[in-house]
């Protein structure tokens, strides 16, 4: 709940979150600027943003914009700083891969975002004609194809989400997150695809991220089957980069055939390329669109966990495929079964009960929340702070990247990323040379 001063301020008995359906004008002048603010929200900031979740905690997305381009420093101080007392706020954990993102300095953090938001202005320019025009458009809060899992995300939830596809995937029926290993098993992989079929022939919709393995095969096993049930079913992907841009390329065929019969989504603009931390707050989506995440195949520290971090954080039920004990591919399944109380999974009718919620599927499975798991990671790497990891994530594997171009992608200011190479460099994990950095 608001603190009573916001309530004040807003003129209402119940507080309206920019994450809920009744915030949202449905019609009218009110509407299409509601609708361009949170547009150009989706290209000004990153979704691991705290200043922009702060100023849209107090004041919405619309004034949130016009303080962001137009306020001092001093005005957004202000607003982080009335922010900072809702509760709320102690809710910000986007990803598993960073800690708590609540502001304690309002000032320090004022001057950094806006230096940041100043970068990408001409990136956000005229954003919601340019997706339209590749047919791609914006879905917000309450609209059809708006997850109704995404109101448990709170102040986590998408500022909007883009969809491209021939239909918006309804958000009444049911939803199962198929998840898994990249480099799965033709074991893996045709489990998936069985999983995906008999669940898309039930009417019921197959969520996944449209990576190579596991992935690929849910999307390829919910479009190969034909649903018994009028509108039910189907597949839908939520991706880590704008919607203009297919990645990976190898599923290209695959993700045109998902747009085409189901759709895909994301949180990202056209025109950005994916990267880890978005790969890592995609999870969180794919999570509360779904009424329970099955780990078909994943390795012991595979990214795939995070999603069902996510559901589980979400009290949503979580469930993992057990495969051969020799198998690496199998070792984080067999981790989510024996140590976080995961449902065994064998065959689709375990799925079928889990969201009908019988007896046995309705058990989370314990797993560290959001702000606690941080990936599979060297311990190297696990030893940057929030601001560091989002900065190494942010340097290509195998090129280098200048620094003015670092700050732009990850939405800091320059000096902001600066000193945060500094301390990745006394790591060894990456060295700066004239002004560009290269990891080791």
């Amino acid at each position: 709940m608001n603190t009573p001063h916001v309530r004040e301020r807003r003129g209402e008995q119940t507080p309206r979150f920019f994450w809920e359906p009744c915030a949202v004008p449905a019609s009218g002048v009110e509407a299409e600027a509601d609708r361009h603010a949170r547009a150009t929200w989706s290209a000004l900031a990153e979704s691991t943003d705290a200043a922009a979740r702060y100023l849209w905690l107090a004041r919405g997305p619309i004034e949130a914009l016009s303080i962001a381009l137009e306020g001092s420093i001093r005005e957004i101080a202000s607003v982080l700083e009335e922010a900072a007392c809702d509760p709320e706020a102690e809710m910000l954990h986007v990803t598993a891969a960073h800690e708590s993102m609540r502001i304690r300095n309002a000032r320090h953090a004022a001057e950094r975002a806006k230096a940041a938001w100043t970068e990408r202005v001409e990136e956000a320019r005229n954003v919601l004609d340019r997706s339209m025009s590749s047919g791609i458009e914006l879905v917000r809060p309450g609209e059809p194809g708006w997850p109704a899992g995404f109101s448990a995300l709170g102040i986590n939830a998408p500022f909007a989400l883009w969809h491209a596809g021939s239909r918006r995937t309804p958000s009444e029926g049911k939803a199962v997150a198929l998840v898994g290993a990249r480099g799965a098993t033709r074991y893996g992989t045709s489990v998936a695809r069985d999983f995906a079929a008999a669940l898309a022939e039930r009417g019921v919709r197959v969520v996944s991220g449209g990576a190579l393995g596991i992935d690929a095969a849910a999307h390829s096993g919910a479009l190969e089957a034909r649903s018994v049930h009028e509108g039910g079913g189907g597949t839908a992907a939520f991706l880590a980069g704008g919607l203009d841009d297919y990645y990976p390329r190898a599923n290209a065929g695959l993700l045109a055939r998902v747009r085409g019969e189901g759709g895909l989504y994301s949180e990202a603009p056209i025109g950005a390329r994916p990267t880890r931390w978005r790969f890592l707050s995609r999870n969180r989506l794919i999570a509360a669109a779904s009424d329970a995440t099955i780990v078909v195949e994943a390795a012991w520290r595979s990214g795939a966990l995070s999603t069902a971090a996510h559901a589980d954080a979400l009290s949503l039920p979580v469930g993992a495929v057990p495969g051969p004990v020799t198998s690496s591919e199998s070792s984080g399944c067999h981790r989510l079964i024996a140590e976080r109380g995961a449902q065994l999974i064998s065959r689709v009718e375990d799925i079928e009960m889990m969201i009908a919620g019988v007896a046995g599927g309705v058990e989370t499975v314990g797993l560290e929340s959001p702000a606690e798991s941080t990936g599979a990671l060297p311990l190297d790497v696990e030893l940057l702070g929030p601001l560091d990891r989002l900065v190494f994530d942010g340097i290509p594997r195998f090129s280098a990247i200048g620094v003015r171009e670092l700050a732009t992608q990850c939405a800091l200011d320059r000096e902001q990323v600066r000193s945060s190479l500094a301390r990745i460099e006394l790591l060894g994990l990456a060295h700066v040379s004239r002004g560009r950095a290269r990891r080791n």
